[in-house]
């Protein structure tokens, strides 16, 4: 898959974010698809397995544009899209070995208070 292959998906499949760090005052705007994280087991002992994973409605995967690199923020920024408020557990830009491709970011759910 090629840069601007990854460029176009974001672009047209993305959606609008808003990062939000706590110790800037501007707020940036980013394309990006956000899914929860599935959770793959081989145990049957409840007898509950999906072939496709669980989710347990906390950490999301966060693939964006990398123009924006989220490891650059410090942790606890929060990110805002479609509604929903996360915040940055982890965070690193996927390069070719010279070009960034994207970025990717472990989410958490934000359970604080809404401060917008």
């Amino acid at each position: 898959m090629y840069r601007s292959d990854l460029a176009g998906i974001l672009k047209s499949h993305g959606r609008k974010c808003v990062v939000e760090p706590y110790n800037y005052e501007k707020r940036i705007t980013v394309k990006a698809i956000i899914n929860p994280v599935l959770h793959r087991t081989k145990l049957y002992l409840t007898e509950n397995y999906r072939a496709d994973g669980f989710s347990d409605s906390t950490h999301y995967l966060y693939i964006g544009e990398p123009r924006i690199n989220l490891a650059d923020f410090p942790l606890g920024t929060k990110v805002r899209c479609s509604g929903d408020t996360y915040t940055i557990k982890y965070s690193a830009l996927y390069t070719d070995g010279k070009n960034a491709l994207y970025c990717w970011a472990v989410l958490e759910k934000y359970g604080g208070g809404d401060d917008r």
